[in-house]
């Protein structure tokens, strides 16, 4: 079983490889030949151009060192919170216009 499991292990991420940007540009049996040889190891790029990870990508500055949600939670955060100033603003007006 074991020797069934490892290659079981090693065509799955043969083919896992193969579905990957870094082969994607050769034609079929090239990048059959190159999945298996990275298949072992399938984090290729560590660079900090190649990945596009945005938390290593220093080309962005630190702005896009939060990714897409994150910059989406803080902008509704932001909206969130004009809202509730906005509101009570509008509770201490009608509280001061009703003490007058």
């Amino acid at each position: 079983m074991k020797r069934a499991l490892r290659r079981h292990h090693k065509f799955r991420m043969t083919r896992k490889a193969e579905r990957s940007d870094y082969v994607a540009y050769l034609d079929k049996e090239e990048r059959w030949s190159l999945a298996r040889k990275v298949a072992d190891h399938l984090k290729v790029c560590s660079c900090e151009l190649g990945c596009g990870n945005p938390r290593n990508n220093r080309w962005y500055g630190y702005k896009a060192a939060l990714t897409k949600q994150e910059r989406l939670s803080d902008v509704y955060f932001r909206e969130m919170l004009s809202d509730w100033d906005l509101l009570m603003a509008s509770v201490e007006e009608q509280s001061a216009s009703d003490h007058t």
